[in-house]
């Protein structure tokens, strides 16, 4: 290398540093949350303060924000944002409830700790349910009605208070991080330039190792995108990347004080929190608890399949960890830190097998960290099935091209367990698409490797004896999954199909491309990133050279079907008529994602053959041709935002216009002078070697193309980058769980949450049983019963319940066995004439003493036709179970007496539950049924009564129910087993034997050799 205190090299480490400043100068950050309220408080009971500001449209609820406080022996400290503007007054609620408190140091700061106005203790004043203020030196002492709801204090204004960045601040921030940038990046280079021969050495020792290069690259790719959970106590799981779990508002978690929540723009981030993670809590407890095999969900839906629903993670190796930890924070992490260092290895192998070329395998394994996928779907269980999904492309490419065909047998070895992670991996839509794409990318390159016809024969046997073997050992969770899903309501029962314009190219580079397409710029589809798309470039110049190599040539094939599939060269009608795609709805990204490695691994192989022709003195042309290229991927984005046709079928009608926003602007022109940039930048290093400030420039443009992909901490544009929040305990211990917990010891029963507390899902954390949750396969007997008594519904599953419109809807709340209630101190008035309270802290408990019991024997038998005549029965009935049957039931019985003014009711007593059983004992006074309200599915249960197996029925409308013949005392257990269960397991036996014999006779067949 040069100098490194050349010219250039001070330009371009001045390049970079401005480059790092950006995403931390204030005018990055979001207009809301520019300044804060904080003011340290002591109080005598939890509850939430809120700090109301007039800026130019009165004291309102949309302008203010609130805080938790936590019972401390000390005092807290709160910090409350606010945003732009000048504020012209100010009332500050201390908390929601009765309370004493002790307030001081109120002032407002910037985000960089300065100190915009501070608050005299005289500044208070009592406004609102305040029975005394006190003031003692430098703090104030508040004491509020006994009654209060509503307490609030005013803060006085001497003059409007402006609140502004300006644009010195911006400067003086710029600076100030620029020049640290700088001063690291000279240092580096520094160094760099004292090490030259050790750097050699490495090199040459990682270029003799290439796995471990890889190896290596990846974990340093895991380290640059997932710095903040790292190193700063961050969580990709953290509840206030924006799920409500038990309270309805931030914090949302006991024990949890920060209030500070991640924009993620739209992404689903309410699977993993509101189902896998309490689902890995369960199969801790069927495994170590219960020691039976985690089947069955008793505290979703009334009692739901767990393992059928084919994305319980329960066959992922890795998951096996978290079961451990029982579902804590830093387990889940942890997977997806392994996750991605599974990715980063797996894509960069694929490349390193196809063009045995270090530098290019590297750099797709660094880059493979930051793509446009991550934002899109930020902590979704189709994180891992992404993130695993490679190994069995690479596996396919060492079965490809293996020596000979027992060192390809190992590898097929190695595709069972790729397909079994992947298969296991938490999701059905996007682990059975890229089952399906990557698998067949990989048969089409055994289909056109370079083999002998036997050879080539000889290995697809083995993969066909291999397919074989997986089907076994997968049979408990596909073939349960199969028959779950047949007797299941889902979202996606209708047949549709959505594609991506091809038009939008462009942006299945970068996501933030296709946001303008979705509603205020939310999450739209996955991408790949910029820099592959410079390796795709070059993988089209060069596309006669590179597809010499057959294997190659293959991919590039395969990649065809999913490509236009995803961008509607194959019809979405035909989509429709093919079982499972038809259903699976979200095409564009399930497909999107196997596509995305697929280009990944190509962009690899023109990132390699770039590097060796670039070289030449002709390739300036090539540079040409690529750039003609991108153009005709940018052209068509930017026209199709504002092409009106003349034409029936225009979307835009004049003078409409797609609203690209300035960040969407702003990025199309840094990522093409980026792309650009480096293509330019690469050639000439390849040309004339590298400089210390051609590689800074390199470096500056790869940060540009790749940067926003990452998981950040303490940058800006909000909702355009994904900065995880805190770390929480999901094992922390909430004072009103643990009361109703107690109060629920003597027989089981459900607890609701009143708006958004005990979020449905979450109630598994605290083993409570609820009236729904978040899971794909739907009972459908049991959705019928909900629709009939006209719950109100939210995204189609989950109930949600505000206290004004409670009272008529009791009697089915009581019908479904709900005992307890929760609420955030918001009804208590209303809620004493229904229920008797039993806790008054973190949430209030109440419980309904007019509930009907899990279990029951009764001697009569109503009848219906319609689920909403069972509703009626319950609205219109006297309060007491009753059991009731459809008149259309093949199995209804007519031998019992319908008449039930007269009935006799008995609770069940001696309760037993585990994870997939419900056992009980019953006292009968003469003939008659016993109803069990825990969800009914047809051929699913075990049941017996006095240790002898009988039939089962369904009673009143989605439960269990048994017939008693005679009186006296009785022992009835309900075991769900799924009916294809024992089937299931004695295939994956065969698979397991299969699996053996395979290995010995490959074994065997080396030692002949």
């Amino acid at each position: 290398m040069k100098s490194f205190f050349s010219l250039p090299t001070l330009l371009a480490a001045a390049l970079l540093s401005i480059a790092v400043s950006i995403p931390f100068l204030p005018l990055a950050a979001p207009a809301t949350e520019q300044f804060h309220f904080d003011i340290t408080v002591t109080s005598n009971t939890p509850g939430s303060a809120q700090i109301y500001f007039d800026i130019g449209r009165g004291i309102n609820e949309a302008d203010s924000s609130r805080a938790k406080i936590d019972i401390k022996t000390g005092p807290q400290s709160l910090h409350l944002p606010l945003p732009w503007g000048t504020y012209r007054a100010f009332r500050f609620d201390p908390i929601d409830r009765a309370a004493e408190l002790t307030l001081s140091e109120a002032v407002i700061r910037d985000n960089y700790g300065s100190v915009m106005h501070r608050f005299a203790l005289g500044d208070f004043t009592a406004d609102n349910q305040i029975f005394s203020l006190v003031f003692n030196g430098d703090t104030v002492r508040v004491i509020t009605t006994p009654s209060a709801v509503d307490p609030s204090l005013g803060l006085r204004l001497a003059a409007p208070l402006r609140l502004v960045t300006t644009i010195g601040q911006n400067l003086r921030a710029s600076l100030k991080i620029a020049l640290g940038v700088f001063i690291f990046v000279l240092t580096a280079v520094w160094l760099v330039a004292r090490s030259r021969e050790p750097l050699r050495r490495g090199w040459s020792w990682l270029a003799a190792r290439p796995l471990r290069a890889v190896s290596l690259v990846a974990l340093l790719a895991v380290i640059a995108s997932s710095y903040p959970v790292l190193f700063f106590g961050k969580s990709i799981v953290s509840p206030n990347n924006g799920t409500s779990l038990l309270y309805e508002d931030f914090p949302t978690l006991p024990g949890y004080r920060d209030s500070d929540t991640a924009k993620v723009a739209g992404a689903d981030i309410g699977a993993i929190m509101w189902q896998h993670i309490p689902l890995s809590m369960l199969q801790r407890d069927a495994l170590l608890r219960d020691g039976e095999l985690p089947l069955w969900n008793r505290y979703n839906s009334a009692g739901t399949v767990l393992l059928g629903q084919g994305q319980s993670m329960f066959g992922d190796p890795l998951h096996f960890l978290v079961i451990l930890a029982n579902g804590a924070t830093w387990a889940w992490d942890l997977k997806y830190l392994i996750a991605k260092w599974l990715l980063a290895c797996g894509l960069g192998l694929c490349v390193l097998r196809l063009t045995s070329h270090l530098p290019a395998a590297l750099l797709v394994s660094f880059a493979a960290d930051f793509v446009g996928f991550f934002p899109f779907r930020v902590n979704h269980p189709a994180f891992f099935s992404f993130c695993y999904a490679p190994w069995a492309l690479y596996c396919w490419l060492r079965i490809s091209t293996a020596p000979r065909w027992t060192i390809a047998a190992r590898w097929v070895a190695g595709l069972m367990l790729a397909n079994g992670m992947l298969m296991n991996s938490g999701t059905a839509k996007e682990a059975y698409m890229l089952l399906l794409t990557l698998n067949f990318a990989g048969a089409c390159t055994l289909l056109l490797a370079p083999l002998s016809s036997r050879e080539r024969l000889i290995r697809f046997a083995l993969g066909a004896w291999a397919g074989i073997i997986f089907l076994c050992l997968g049979a408990p969770v596909w073939l349960t999954f199969l028959d779950s899903l047949k007797e299941a309501y889902t979202s996606y029962n209708a047949a549709t199909a959505y594609q991506v314009q091809p038009s939008l190219v462009l942006g299945f580079f970068d996501e933030i491309l296709l946001r303008p397409f979705w509603t205020a710029e939310t999450v739209y589809n996955p991408s790949a990133n910029f820099l592959f798309l410079t390796g795709l470039l070059g993988f089209l110049v060069y596309l006669r050279a590179v597809t010499l190599n057959r294997v190659v040539l293959a991919l590039a094939l395969a990649a065809l079907v999913p490509l236009s599939i995803v961008f509607g060269l194959v019809p979405p009608l035909w989509i429709i008529k093919i079982p499972f795609l038809g259903n699976v709805a979200h095409i564009d990204n399930s497909f999107g994602i196997g596509l995305i490695q697929l280009f990944i691994v190509l962009a690899g192989v023109g990132f390699a053959s770039a590097a060796t022709r670039l070289k030449r003195p002709e390739s300036r042309a090539d540079l040409g041709v690529a750039g003609l290229l991108l153009f005709a991927l940018v052209f068509p984005y930017i026209a199709f935002r504002q092409t009106i046709q003349r034409s029936t079928y225009s979307y835009l009608h004049w003078p409409e216009t797609l609203p690209y926003s300035s960040f969407v602007w702003g990025s199309l022109i840094v990522l093409l002078l980026a792309a650009v940039g480096f293509m330019l930048i690469a050639r000439r290093i390849l040309t004339r070697g590298p400089t210390a400030a051609t590689l800074i420039f390199a470096l500056t443009c790869m940060l540009v193309m790749l940067w926003r992909h990452g998981w950040h901490a303490g940058v800006g544009f909000e909702g355009r980058v994904l900065a995880p929040a805190a770390r929480a305990d999901f094992n922390a211990k909430s004072p009103a769980i643990a009361a109703l917990r107690a109060d629920q010891k003597k027989e089981p029963s459900r607890a609701f949450g009143f708006q958004g507390n005990l979020f449905p899902g979450w109630n598994d954390v605290y083993r409570l049983e609820g009236l729904n949750g978040p899971d794909a396969l739907i009972n459908p007997h049991y959705r019928e019963l909900i629709e009939a008594c006209d719950f109100r519904r939210i995204w189609d599953w989950r109930i949600y319940q505000e206290i004004g419109t409670y009272a008529p809807l009791r009697p089915f709340y009581d019908f479904l066995n709900v005992r307890h209630y929760l609420d955030y101190h918001s009804g208590e008035a209303s809620l004493s004439n229904f229920f008797t309270k039993i806790f008054d802290g973190d949430l209030d408990v109440y419980r309904s003493e007019s509930v009907w019991p899990r279990a029951f024997f009764t001697d009569r038998l109503a009848t219906y036709d319609t689920p909403k005549d069972f509703a009626k029965l319950i609205a219109t009935g006297d309060g007491r179970p009753f059991a009731a049957m459809q008149a259309v039931d093949p199995l209804l019985r007519t031998d019992i007496s319908a008449t039930l003014a007269t009935r006799t009711v008995t609770p069940a007593r001696n309760y037993r539950l585990t994870t997939n059983s419900t056992a009980f004992d019953i006292d009968a006074s003469g003939p008659g049924l016993v109803a069990l309200s825990e969800a009914w599915l047809p051929h699913e249960f075990r049941v017996t009564l006095n240790g002898e197996r009988v039939h089962y029925l369904r009673l009143n409308h989605a439960f269990k129910g048994v017939f008693i013949p005679t009186a006296g005392q009785h022992h009835l257990e309900f075991t769900y087993r799924p009916k294809r269960f024992t089937l299931a397991l004695n295939l994956a036996a065969l698979g397991l034997s299969l699996l053996g014999f395979s290995a010995w006779f490959v074994r065997r067949a080396e030692k002949k050799r």
